[in-house]
């Protein structure tokens, strides 16, 4: 299912509001979901170059066996479920699912748990590590 991002922050207000729950406010950005096909493409037999939530630039190989390696040496599995990339680590556990957008500009960004954005600078066939 593809939804605009206004389409899902009024989702995710709309249900914490019906569960009593609270939810981290989402950064407002235009942009439609990438699907599982999506995703997979973009990463399964990639390096990555990613910006995370807080501006820090990391790189990870993720193996089209399902396997992972990021540029500091820690390794783990990946999968896509519901156009999110879902990481774990075999040092420090599950590292949640991140799901992934494509903006009017067509650049990649992604949404931690918590609502805040990243962005996808530049995927590279092969272990670039």
């Amino acid at each position: 299912m593809n939804l605009p991002v206004n389409t899902l922050t009024a989702t995710l207000v709309t249900l914490s509001f019906l569960t009593g729950c609270q939810t981290a406010p989402v950064e407002q950005k235009s942009g439609t979901s990438l699907s599982d096909k999506d995703v997979t493409d973009l990463i399964s037999g990639h390096t990555v170059d990613a910006t995370n939530t807080k501006g820090k630039k990391y790189r990870i190989y993720f193996e089209s066996d399902g396997s992972l390696v990021n540029a500091a040496g820690e390794t783990g599995t990946w999968e896509v479920r519901e156009g999110s990339i879902c990481n774990t680590y075999d040092e420090r556990g599950s590292a949640g699912c991140d799901k992934l957008f494509r903006d009017d500009s067509n650049a990649i960004y992604y949404i931690v748990p918590n609502g805040k954005t990243g962005t996808i600078e530049n995927t590279t066939a092969g272990n670039k590590l």
